[in-house]
């Protein structure tokens, strides 16, 4: 093969994979501020952390809760998106009642619903 038809292929490929990250992250972004919201409250359940490499090493974050109507939800942790609430990767207890704002993304990407907020009620401190 030719040295400059194998650079242009690989340009091209970078930039394509480059063009699509971005646009999963803006449509994500705009659905955040303008899609409709669904709210629900439960108990936080547990962490689940899943290898996820395609190539390379990436472990991803997801959290469970159970809402008070029985429903079974899912969270990917997704830090870009999730600053603002980044203690709720460890910080969370299971049993712990929290309300969850979320929406269901049209890029599947990040899961099948996605965290937009979050309330959590404190945990009494115990002391002995």
């Amino acid at each position: 093969m030719d040295k400059k038809f194998v650079g242009i292929v690989l340009i091209v490929m970078i930039v394509g994979i480059g063009t699509w990250k971005f646009i999963t992250y803006q449509v994500t972004k705009y659905q955040l501020n303008n899609a409709e919201t669904k709210h629900e409250c439960g108990y936080f359940e547990r962490y689940e952390v899943r290898d996820e490499s395609k190539g390379h090493i990436k472990f991803t974050t997801y959290i469970h809760m159970k809402t008070y109507s029985n429903k079974n939800l899912e969270f990917m942790f997704h830090g870009r998106f999730h600053k603002k609430i980044s203690y709720i990767e460890t910080d969370l207890k299971p049993g712990q009642k929290l309300c969850v704002d979320y929406i269901f993304p049209f890029l599947k990407e990040d899961g099948e619903t996605f965290l937009k907020a979050i309330q959590v009620e404190k945990m009494p401190i115990k002391l002995q």
